[in-house]
């Protein structure tokens, strides 16, 4: 995955699960890694009923540990039986989203590795 912009410290999550709503579809999955605006979900591809593609900078609903949160879809891409999801979160939804980030201690992060330079 390719981020534009100054770099940002990506964090791998232990699997917490949330929800996004698309429309009128409702997809659960699991989170993979987060940053400060931004994070990717996991899928299975079994409960992927719609064009992805046609959703790119689609608004989103997303609940997390019981926290509703918007913003829009920035990427999507197809790994074995899974899509992972980009996803930005709104300006106005930031606050709160920085407030989960905080409770670190119960979402078991691991900070990523960061791109190799020459």
């Amino acid at each position: 995955m390719f981020f534009i912009g100054p770099p940002i410290q990506h964090v791998a999550t232990q699997g917490l699960h949330l929800s996004c709503r698309i429309g009128e579809s409702t997809l659960d999955g699991r989170l993979k890694e987060i940053s400060r605006s931004e994070f990717c979900m996991e899928v299975p591809s079994t409960r992927v009923k719609t064009c992805l593609l046609e959703m790119i900078h689609a608004p989103v609903l997303l609940e997390i540990e019981q926290v509703l949160l918007s913003g829009s879809i920035l990427w999507y891409t197809i790994e074995g039986a899974s899509y992972f999801i980009g996803i930005r979160v709104k300006k106005d939804h930031r606050a709160a989203w920085r407030k989960l980030l905080l409770d670190k201690s119960r979402w078991g992060f691991h900070a990523s590795a960061g791109a190799a330079s020459a």
